[in-house]
């Protein structure tokens, strides 16, 4: 798997790196031929650590590559993404990228998502309206918590995270609800999905 990442990086200048502990794992492997855009701050202390040259968002129109992992996917490569916080910044670098890698462990594949949850960003004043909307609709939901805290999981921008039931009516409308900032299905645009099976490449 290292060798075909490798392979995606070469020749690009500004590189998306996403969250969570599968990307993780590749960015030991990334040159310092790029620069890098980083979506969390766990990834911005990794990246930096391994020396390599980091920027923003703010500072470049468009990205070349984004790389990042998965919470799960489908045979059409449509995500669900945003376990560990910072779904609303992957989005906005993924969407400015002209191309997207994602990797993946089989057991990740969900022939359909019903059963599974997504994450909904939510600004915190707007929680009660929200919830009650969310409950009216007749849908599961768990407003995200750590055991480690007090209260509410916040996001990288400082916001709460709903964990709603898979409902594709849901998810196309719920930008609509004011207080609602972003959700974590991120439908395919082309992403080109690399599977790791069985803990091979």
């Amino acid at each position: 798997m290292d060798t075909k990442i490798l392979k995606f990086i070469q020749g690009k200048k500004v590189i998306g790196i996403g969250t969570g502990t599968t990307i993780s794992k590749y960015i030991n492997i990334l040159p310092n031929t790029a620069v890098y855009v980083p979506s969390s701050i766990s990834t911005t202390l990794q990246l930096s650590k391994n020396g390599l040259t980091i920027s923003t968002a703010l500072v470049h129109e468009q990205i070349d590559l984004y790389i990042d992992g998965t919470d799960y996917f489908d045979s059409n490569a449509n995500l669900i993404k945003g376990l560990g916080g910072a779904l609303t910044k992957e989005k906005i670098i993924c969407s400015a990228s002209k191309q997207t890698v994602i990797i993946a462990q089989s057991y990740k594949y969900r022939q359909t998502f019903d059963g599974c949850f997504v994450p909904i960003e939510v600004i915190p004043m707007s929680l009660p309206r929200i919830l009650s909307i969310i409950s009216k609709r007749g849908l599961g939901y768990i407003l995200r918590e750590d055991s480690r805290k007090i209260g509410p999981v916040m996001t990288e921008l400082g916001n709460c995270i709903v964990d709603v039931e898979y409902d594709k009516e849901f998810i196309d409308s719920c930008k609509n609800i004011c207080g609602v900032v972003e959700h974590g299905f991120f439908e395919s645009n082309g992403f080109i999905l690399m599977v790791e099976k069985d803990n091979c490449e």
